[in-house]
């Protein structure tokens, strides 16, 4: 399980370094869910979504963050 911030609006995901990329492969990673909904708060990011993305789904599980 992967658990990765991605911009609503870019679809550009999260990195590391706090910058944006289009591989979500790159993405940086958190451990929960939790954990990335803070970290948003704590940036004051608007427009996130939480994707909680599983190896071998057809899809992923998207929290909307407002």
């Amino acid at each position: 399980m992967r658990i990765v911030v991605q911009d609503r609006r870019t679809n550009a995901y999260l990195t590391g370094e706090a910058k944006w990329i289009r591989q979500v492969d790159a993405a940086r990673r958190f451990n929960t869910s939790l954990e990335a909904l803070r970290f948003c708060v704590a940036r004051e990011l608007k427009n996130m979504d939480v994707l909680v993305c599983y190896s071998g789904a057809k899809s992923n599980l998207r929290l909307p963050l407002c």
